[in-house]
């Protein structure tokens, strides 16, 4: 099956250290934060304004939530117009970050991952970082690398265009420690060792 060389995520991680990655957070207004992140292209199927929308609900509710879109591309504008909605700084677009040293410190500090539909290989990314998948139920689009999410064991399922239960989903993540803790220990062993995608 299709899968993502783990070596440059765990080197990554392993450069950021916790004073380093404590020192990254003040110096982007992280701390406190509950940060939910999108990484990957700014394409149509894959629906990034809707994750906004989502956003937006889950926000009124959470008002510690910042949501961070990293990637670029045709859908930049109506994303950037959906995300000018919303209070100033809960949403930050920081374009495309390739470099995995540079990704690795939003990815360490996020407690989610959210894709809202069309997730292909970026869910085994998340998952090399200990991030629990909020993505949607097939068919969604998505490429066969969603057979790696186990729907309550490593991520949760929301209907394909339902973005209040796309809130909903996120919104337990970031409410439940015990839950979280449990999907983040399984989206890493689900690309760690023996069996690993």
């Amino acid at each position: 099956p299709n899968a993502v060389d783990q070596t440059p995520v765990r080197r990554a991680k392993a450069a950021w250290d916790a004073d380093r990655l404590a020192a990254f957070r003040r110096r982007e207004g992280l701390d406190g934060r509950e940060v939910v992140v999108f990484l990957s292209r700014l394409e149509p199927s894959k629906r990034v304004d809707r994750l906004v929308e989502a956003f937006s609900s889950l926000h009124a509710r959470r008002p510690r939530a910042t949501l961070v879109v990293i990637g670029e591309g045709a859908d930049g504008p109506l994303v950037a117009a959906a995300a000018s909605r919303l209070p100033q700084g809960s949403v930050r677009l920081l374009g495309g970050i390739f470099a995995e040293d540079e990704l690795a410190p939003w990815m360490l500090s996020a407690r989610l991952f959210a894709y809202p539909r069309a997730i292909g290989l970026s869910i085994f990314h998340a998952f090399g970082f200990g991030l629990p998948v909020v993505t949607c139920t097939k068919p969604g689009g998505h490429g066969p690398e969603i057979d790696a999410l186990e729907d309550g064991v490593n991520g949760l399922l929301y209907p394909d265009g339902d973005t209040d239960a796309l809130a909903e989903r996120m919104e337990r993540v970031l409410a439940d420690d015990a839950l979280r803790a449990r999907l983040a220990a399984a989206a890493q062993a689900t690309v760690d060792g023996e069996g690993g995608w």
